[in-house]
């Protein structure tokens, strides 16, 4: 089910990116994320956090019975100078935990195949959550609605990785890139280097209602470049 993009919507899926940046054995123990009534009743699946650098990877993966949604969500770099390292580094960081995350999103989709199916993340979790999303899009047996949620996220490939990206969007199979004028995050790694990065479309600069959407290269209209941007200043600019 479509959700139209609104302050409540980008402040929920906020909630989660934030949310993965504090560590806990079960969705009670965070303290955070029992101040929102929004992921409040969120029943965590599974959590993971590799520690085997360059591959650290942070994210959980759970059921929202109340929002019929499944949602996945990856943590974001500590550093903003980790966006800087190429997509030999983004990758095998979604690989390090991509057999965990699929294997509990696998059984979630069994158990409420007509839920939503939401990936979510915060600057370099944004990457991660993009290929995520990207390889669930290609599984068009196994999923129904899948949605891709995304602040402050860094350039994931080349212009023909962007062409691509764009080519599986549809009215199932959506993506929305939040960015903001004052993070840098969006410009990195520079469309100047070699490999000539390139975003994907959908942009939405925040905030809202005051929002305009932008195509796959970042221009002053939708940012520029600043300081990093954590999670609550995203929700804080959008509500």
């Amino acid at each position: 089910m479509s959700r139209p993009v609104t302050t409540n919507y980008l402040s929920h899926y906020g909630h989660f990116a934030n949310a993965a940046y504090h560590r806990f054995e079960s969705w009670s123990d965070c303290a955070p994320c029992q101040e929102f009534d929004d992921i409040a009743q969120f029943n965590l699946t599974a959590a993971w956090s590799t520690t085997t650098m360059p591959a650290f990877s942070r994210g959980f993966v759970g059921v929202h019975s109340q929002r019929q949604e499944v949602v996945v969500v990856y943590r974001g770099t500590t550093h903003p100078m980790d966006v800087l390292a190429d997509s030999q580094v983004i990758q095998p960081r979604y690989m390090a935990s991509r057999e965990i995350m699929k294997d509990a999103l696998g059984k979630l989709v069994m158990e409420y195949p007509t839920y939503d199916v939401h990936f979510v993340g915060h600057s370099l979790g944004g990457a991660q959550a993009t290929l995520a999303f990207l390889e669930a899009v290609s599984d068009t047996s196994s999923f129904g609605d899948i949605r891709l949620v995304t602040f402050g996220a860094p350039r994931v490939g080349n212009a023909v990785f962007a062409q691509y990206a764009n080519a599986q969007l549809s009215s199932k199979h959506s993506a929305l890139r939040v960015t903001h004028e004052s993070d840098i995050i969006p410009h990195l790694p520079s469309s100047l280097l070699p490999k000539h990065y390139m975003h994907s479309d959908q942009e939405t600069p925040s905030a809202l209602p005051a929002h305009s959407r932008c195509s796959g290269t970042c221009t002053t209209t939708c940012t520029i470049p600043g300081l990093a941007l954590t999670v609550p200043e995203y929700i804080r600019q959008s509500e």
